[in-house]
C-alpha cells in the first residue's frame, strides 16, 4: 500500500485546484431545516434533484413541526420524484420528531449529535458542519472519493484510519475543499467504468493511470 504522503499530497492538492472542471458552487440554503432535508433527500441522489426538491418542501413546511402535522403518505408524495423516497420520507418525519423533542427545534451543530439523527451519517454531517459552520476540517469520504484515492495509490479499508492519514499527510489544506475536488473528479472524469485518464489532470501522478502504460 502506497502512502499518500510519498504522492506529494500538497502537489496532488495543487493539480486539483488549478483544473477549473472541478469547481464548484457552494449550494445556498434558507435554513438548516431546508439543509437538513436536503442531505436527508441527497442520498444516492443527484443534488440538483434533490435540491429541486427539498426548495418545494421548505417552501411548502414551514417548520419541522409542520412536517408533524402532516402525513407520511402526503410526505412521499411530495418527494416521490426521487429515488428511495419512502425510506427518505420516513427519515424526513423521525428527523423532524428527533429534533423537535431533543433539541427544542433546533437542529444541533455538533458532529456527535448530527450522526444521531436519521438520514444523517458521518458524510452528511461533515457537509452540514463544513456549510453551516465553514469547517474545514473534514473529509467528506464517498464512493467518488474513495475510488479515486484508491487509483491515485493510497487506499486503507478501515475508512477511519484512511481518513486520519489523511488528515496528517493534508496538514494545512482544506480538508472539505480536498473532498470536494477529488469528489468532483469522480463524477466528471474518473469514472468507475471507463475512466477518463487521458483528460484527468492527476494522471501523471495516478497510480492506476501509471500502470496501464
Amino acid at each position: 500500500m502506497l502512502n499518500l504522503g510519498l504522492l506529494n499530497s500538497e502537489y496532488l492538492f495543487e493539480l486539483l485546484r488549478k483544473d477549473s472542471r472541478l469547481s464548484f458552487e457552494t449550494l445556498k440554503f434558507q435554513s438548516n431545516t431546508h439543509l437538513l432535508f436536503f442531505l436527508i433527500l441527497s442520498s444516492r441522489a443527484k443534488e440538483e434533484v434533490a435540491l429541486e426538491i427539498s426548495n418545494k418542501l421548505i417552501f411548502k413546511y414551514k417548520s419541522l413541526d409542520a412536517i408533524l402535522n402532516s402525513s407520511l403518505k402526503s410526505v412521499e408524495e411530495d418527494i416521490k420524484k426521487i429515488g428511495f423516497y419512502k425510506i427518505k420520507a420516513k427519515y424526513i418525519i423521525e428527523a423532524s420528531k428527533l429534533v423537535i423533542k431533543d433539541y427544542n427545534s433546533k437542529i444541533p451543530e455538533k458532529f456527535e449529535e448530527l450522526i444521531k439523527i436519521p438520514g444523517i451519517g458521518r458524510k452528511n454531517a461533515m457537509k452540514f458542519l463544513s456549510l453551516v459552520k465553514n469547517e474545514n476540517f473534514h473529509l467528506l469520504l464517498d464512493s467518488h472519493f474513495i475510488r479515486v484515492i484508491k487509483r491515485i495509490g493510497y487506499y486503507n479499508p478501515d475508512y477511519k484510519h484512511l481518513e486520519k492519514e489523511i488528515k496528517q499527510s493534508l496538514k494545512d489544506c482544506s480538508l472539505t475543499y480536498f473532498s470536494n475536488l477529488i469528489t468532483n473528479l469522480g463524477k466528471q472524469i474518473c469514472h468507475k467504468f471507463n475512466p477518463k485518464c487521458s483528460r484527468c489532470c492527476v494522471a501523471k501522478i495516478c497510480q492506476f493511470n501509471l500502470k496501464k502504460r
